[in-house]
């Protein structure tokens, strides 16, 4: 791409350029278009026809109360739309219809298409069928075999249900009995109710035990208060008493017992806590109403004592009331006395003996927990055998009753409004013609893109630049090339053609991006054939009408024609000079265009890479650049031949001419990685012999010339030349 030059982006001027592409490849494009509409109509005309029925299929569900659905599975509306589209009821209902055939074959001989659709308590069936008769009857024939496939698949579940039940019920009763067996044996092996019954025989150690303890600290502890406080009178001892019952002794209810020894027994049955009370010691006498009788009679006494003297009657009365009220209290304190101590030394002989028996109960306690884990572990794993047996007797009366009894009512609604295959539904000529032609076309148009960007050669400029990586100088259209068998040289040709050339000259002239020396030029072409001749016979001219002194040599031994196409004699030329047999002034000789002097090649000229080769052309070269504005060598193609890169160290720059859409890009990036290795200063391409004839060249060289020629600018004629030649 020319230099000051940013990257384009798609705008409606590349439209144009894409329908060029179109326009380039339109007979491919229409033929591929043609072809697949072709192939649809013929498609059309054979293919089997196709018919579309939409139905309706209601369906009432009536549970009852003992359900079934989770044993069959089958009464909803969700196994109805499942089972309408399943391979079985497919067939089933082709046979219903007549058509022999099996799930392999039935979208072979009778189906296109099935779609079955759920909403509530309704199915919309789909069916695409080949023959008019099958799809207007497949849906009410679907319902009949639904119905029958229902029944007799709840008789086959049925039947198989009760003889597992009836199976696995005989299994469970034999694991029954085998497993009662197991546990008598276990039993008797183990002596499990003979463990048992002797733990039950001294259960009650543990907590006679406890409770003896506790009747013996209480018991103790009120001997010990009484026997450490002898100076207590008989009221402060029972005042101590009356304390104990009403504050200590509270503590021990729920675990000691009454002091009674008249009826330990008793006292131990009923499990309740008591306390020692001097009402337990006297006989049935209550302890309060004989200390109540002691307080009146002493008071009865010391009111006498004041009123009456010792030998009165009433006083004699008043004081044997009161000793005989003492004596009867001291007498039930020490009966208390008695038999707390006799308590006392029974509960302590009980207390030695439960100890004794704590050990055997012990021992029997871990003996029978031993048993228990054993029985524990012997029947881990068993299985619930009677909740088993019972929940399969519940499932096969619900098998034999609930299934006789429920129902569900499948109907055929019919076809819906303007649903009735009466025409075929495919294939529609019109539709299928339509679209054949729209897929032909982007058929086509992709092919044709696709040539056209996949080629391996180049045809545009834009191309060149992006595939080669140098700039380009400028387009030759076809219209430039041969006529008459030769060069067509810008005197012969008209405006256009000389525009061609000034468009590359002045590129060559104004790129300030090339090296300022652009004196020596040498033109050349990766193969032979591409129009380098013709680009260099033109270019020279055209730098000749712009004022310039110019050298045009005719470097090439093995094709050169320059002589030919500007009239002048073969000889003297290049080879002459090289070979030292004339002067570089002799072999210059005047053409017929102002200012353009011609260096043939001289077919005396022989082994042409070692004349080359030698120091004379160098020499040679220095006193020409002294007598020429510009020189211009025609050589050789660079691949094959090495006369090329031989002549590259003496001149400035290389032209690189490339044949549009002919020459492969490999051998193009070839011939310019050998001029690279040779040093070779590459100043551009020029696209040559650009046929216009194809739609996307002839849109790109008259729309595009601006973009790729921006530094030309086209001025009245005979103001042009004085702009380039100021800028050599």
């Amino acid at each position: 791409m020319p230099a000051g030059l940013k990257k384009r982006h798609f705008t409606l001027e590349d439209m144009g350029l894409v329908l060029a592409i179109g326009l380039k490849h339109l007979r491919l494009i229409l033929l591929v278009a043609c072809l697949f509409l072709v192939a649809g109509l013929f498609y059309a005309t054979y293919a089997r026809p196709v018919f579309l029925a939409r139905s309706l299929i209601t369906a009432q569900f009536t549970p009852r109360m003992m359900g079934t659905e989770a044993v069959y599975g089958d009464a909803n509306i969700s196994y109805l739309n499942s089972v309408l589209v399943s391979p079985a009821m497919l067939v089933r209902t082709a046979n219903r219809l007549g058509i022999r055939t099996t799930y392999e074959h039935i979208y072979r001989d009778c189906l296109v298409k099935i779609k079955a659709r759920a909403k509530g308590a309704t199915i919309e069936l789909h069916v695409w069928a080949f023959r008019h008769s099958v799809a207007a009857r497949w849906a009410e024939a679907s319902v009949e075999e639904f119905r029958r496939f229902r029944e007799e698949g709840r008789r086959r579940r049925r039947d198989y249900e009760i003889e597992s039940y009836t199976q696995d019920m005989a299994r469970a009763r034999e694991r029954m009995e085998q497993y009662i067996d197991q546990t008598d044996a276990f039993m008797r092996e183990s002596r499990m109710a003979e463990t048992r019954l002797g733990l039950a025989e001294v259960a009650h150690v543990p907590s006679r035990l406890r409770i003896v303890s506790a009747e013996l600290l209480e018991a103790e502890s009120v001997r010990d208060e009484l026997k450490s406080n002898p100076e207590w009178s008989m009221v402060e001892k029972f005042a101590f008493l009356q304390k104990r019952t009403s504050t200590d002794s509270a503590t021990l209810i729920g675990r000691t017992t009454v002091l009674n020894p008249a009826d330990p027994g008793a006292a131990n049955a009923a499990g309740r806590a008591l306390v020692i009370t001097p009402a337990s010691v006297s006989g049935g006498d209550d302890w309060q109403t004989l200390l109540t009788q002691r307080t009146a009679a002493e008071k009865k006494f010391e009111m006498a004592k004041e009123t009456y003297l010792p030998r009165h009657r009433i006083y004699k009365a008043a004081d044997q009331e009161y000793r005989s009220a003492t004596d009867a209290l001291e007498s039930a304190y020490a009966a208390f006395e008695n038999r707390l101590l006799f308590r006392i030394e029974y509960l302590a002989n009980e207390r030695e003996s439960k100890s004794k028996l704590l050990s055997v109960y012990e021992e029997r306690k871990r003996a029978s927990d031993q048993l228990t884990r054993d029985f524990d572990l012997f029947n881990t794993g068993k299985l619930n055998l009677r909740a088993a047996y019972t929940r399969m007797a519940e499932r096969m009366e619900v098998l034999d009753f609930g299934g006789k009894h429920e129902t569900m009512n499948v109907e055929f609604g019919g076809h819906e409004l303007l649903s009735r295959p009466e025409r075929p539904r495919s294939p529609n000529r019109a539709k299928l013609a339509t679209f054949a032609l729209m897929v032909g076309l982007a058929v086509g148009v992709g092919a044709a893109f696709g040539m056209e960007y996949l080629t391996h050669t180049i045809s545009l400029l834009e191309q060149a630049e992006e595939h080669l990586g140098i700039p380009g100088l400028g387009v030759i259209p076809e219209l430039a090339g041969r006529k008459g068998g030769g060069p067509v040289l810008l005197t012969e040709g008209d405006h256009s053609q000389r525009e061609v050339f000034r468009v590359i000259r002045t590129n060559l002239l104004l790129d300030q991006s090339l090296p300022e020396d652009r004196k020596v030029i040498l033109v050349t072409s990766a193969m032979p054939k591409e129009g380098k001749s013709m680009t260099a016979g033109n270019l020279a001219v055209s730098f000749a009408q712009l004022g310039q002194k110019v050298l045009l040599i005719d470097a090439d031994f093995h094709q050169g024609r320059q002589h030919r196409t500007f009239g002048v004699p073969s000889s003297p030329g290049l080879g002459g000079v090289l070979e030292g047999e004339v002067a570089c002034e002799q072999a210059c000789q005047p053409s017929s265009v102002p200012n353009l002097d011609v260096m043939a090649k001289d077919r005396k000229g022989r082994n042409v890479p070692e004349l080359l080769s030698r120091a004379v052309f160098g020499e040679a070269m220095q006193e020409l650049r002294a007598r020429y504005d510009r020189i211009i060598i025609d050589s050789p193609p660079v691949l094959g031949l090495s006369e090329t890169c031989v002549l590259t160290p003496h001149v400035d720059g290389v032209v690189f001419i490339l044949w549009s859409s002919h020459t492969p890009v490999s051998q193009l990036q070839a011939a310019l990685k050998m001029l690279a290795s040779n040093g070779a200063q590459v100043f551009g391409c020029v696209v040559n012999r650009l046929d216009l004839g194809v739609a996307t060249n002839y849109y790109y060289y008259y729309y595009y010339s601006d973009y790729y020629y921006h530094s030309y600018h086209r001025l009245p004629e005979g103001q042009e030349e004085s702009v380039e030649a100021t800028s050599v």
